[in-house]
Parts: C-alpha cells; structure tokens; sequence
C-alpha cells in the first residue's frame, strides 16, 4: 500500500529540487501552506481539488506550495537521463 510519508520527498528535499528548477506544475504530491497556518501540509492534487488527510480543500485556501515527487517519480527521472546519455 503506498504510504506517503515514506514514498514522497522531504519538504527539505522538494525546496532544493524547487530551487534547482523542478516544475511545480501539474497533479500529485505537494507541500503546502494554508491560509492563516504557518506549518506545511502534505497533500495530493488533481485538478483544482487537494486533499489532506482526507479532506477537500480548494486551491484558493493554498498561500504557499512546493512539488512533492516520490521516489518513484524521481527514479524514473534518473532512468530516462541515463538511457538518453548512452544514445
């Protein structure tokens, strides 16, 4: 069963990604901040529908967001530059 606390990056992690130009763009995992909380939220994004810890949030209520890729995303990042790098 997929776990997000142990399948996607760090926040730590996704800030240095974001500042080395990782798209922010798109579905799946980010962290977040809320309007009026300080501390980041982990949530999954389709559409302009996010959910948190099972609830529904709309995206107007987000003040602050980072891209959150798993692990998974990120191996198959690694794969496909090492393929392009042997052709």
């Amino acid at each position: 069963m997929f776990n997000p606390k142990r399948e996607v990056l760090s926040l730590k992690t996704a800030k240095k990604l974001k500042e080395l130009g990782y798209p922010q763009k798109g579905d799946g995992w980010y962290y977040v901040r809320l309007e009026k909380q300080k501390d980041w939220k982990l949530l999954f994004k389709q559409g302009r529908i996010c959910i948190i810890n099972g609830k529904v949030h709309l995206l107007n209520n987000i003040t602050e967001f980072i891209k959150a890729p798993t692990k998974t995303e990120i191996r198959e990042i690694l794969k496909k530059e090492e393929s392009s790098e042997k052709n």
